[in-house]
């Protein structure tokens, strides 16, 4: 459908804009002494399709009858860690690898272990706990639809990412895809999760302009001093150029001439006691992307087109919530979300750009 579109001269591929929205699991999250109790119930399940007489007898040992949907307490819970060790030992190295993978997930669970791979249930075993913002306290249990959408607002390729995913670091699957499809672009932008020297090392090799909006964190600290980004230099407020810098992880470290910095009058307020020279770190947002360009204000204000695609796929299309269970079903889900919201959004396109009446003999003739 995105090839159609490009054939009909109806995508822009001036600007891409990318980012993700939260997808909830569908399912229900059960508290410790449930989520044991759930995993115990998968294993005996799975040794019943080979084995029944075997899995009755462990079902009636370390198997309830109803679910505990009060808060547990301490005690509730140790209990059901010693009996969820037992059911290990009696299980693990029995019966084929399938138990066993499970055995090690089980254990895994018993330990009070703040992991960002945590299971969050066995009915869905994909979905995992993420944070829609890092700033934010807005925890979800779930996926992510990561996605790029183009000026002409269709949607030209489509990820989905696990609930503790960071769509900041995916950003290079997304692009890959576009070059699958050869979809051009002069410029991307993104919100402040984009902003990392990867990405800005990605698209300055992919000769894409980023429009990123900056991290809090990743503004400017350097005042007085001046870039100078043919050079690769920095002035100092004394007129005093760098020397040269060092590559780091989000960015570079200038530093100056000990000579100079010694000799420098306001010294005191670029260097402590026990430096002898001044260094500066420039972050990459400031090399590879320039901050005082025209066009920078406009692609940022083109940003916010994204959320109301996102808002138009949650309220109408249902993508708040997962109809299915696994990444791969979701995955599904997510395409043809958007590629429905793609037909409605290529339609009205066609018929802006085609008057009613030639619109009309060409239903009428079946061509168009």
């Amino acid at each position: 459908m995105v090839l159609q579109a490009k054939k009909k001269d109806l995508l822009k591929e001036c600007l891409k804009i990318v980012d993700a929205s939260k997808i909830t699991a569908d399912i229900s999250l059960p508290n410790k002494v449930n989520l044991l109790h759930q995993g115990r119930r998968l294993i005996i399940k799975t040794i019943s399709k080979f084995n029944p007489q075997k899995a009755k007898e462990l079902a009636k040992k370390y198997l309830r009858k109803t679910r505990l949907f009060t808060k547990p307490d301490k005690k509730e819970i140790a209990q059901e860690r010693k009996l969820t060790r037992k059911f290990i030992k009696k299980v693990k190295g029995k019966f084929d690898q399938q138990i066993d993978g499970f055995c090690r997930i089980l254990n895994s669970l018993i330990w009070n272990r703040k992991k960002k791979d945590k299971l969050a249930s066995f009915i869905d075993p994909d979905a995992r706990f993420g944070k829609t913002s890092p700033e934010l306290e807005d925890n979800f249990c779930g996926y992510k639809a990561h996605i790029v959408e183009d000026e002409s607002e269709i949607i030209t390729s489509v990820d989905t990412l696990a609930g503790n995913e960071i769509e900041g670091i995916r950003l290079k699957t997304l692009l890959e895809k576009e070059e699958e499809k050869e979809i051009k672009s002069s410029g991307l932008a993104g919100d402040t999760i984009y902003d990392t020297g990867d990405n800005y090392q990605l698209l300055r090799q992919k000769k894409i302009r980023p429009y990123i909006s900056f991290h809090r964190r990743n503004r400017r600290t350097w005042q007085d001093f001046r870039l100078n980004r043919k050079k690769n230099t920095l002035r100092c407020p004394q007129g005093n150029l760098s020397i040269g810098r060092i590559p780091q992880q989000e960015g570079f470290l200038y530093y100056f001439s000990t000579t100079d910095c010694l000799r420098c009058p306001v010294k005191s307020t670029c260097i402590k006691t026990t430096e002898d020279r001044a260094r500066v770190f420039v972050k990459a947002g400031y090399l590879f992307s320039d901050s005082q360009n025209r066009y920078r204000k406009r692609a940022l204000k083109l940003r916010k087109m994204i959320e109301r695609k996102f808002a138009e796929a949650q309220k109408w299309h249902g993508l708040s919530r997962a109809r299915y269970r696994g990444k791969w079903k979701v995955a599904i889900q997510v395409i043809m979300t958007f590629l429905v919201i793609n037909a409605k959004r290529i339609v009205r396109l066609l018929k802006e750009k085609l008057s009613l009446p030639s619109l009309q003999v060409a239903l009428a003739t079946g061509y168009g």
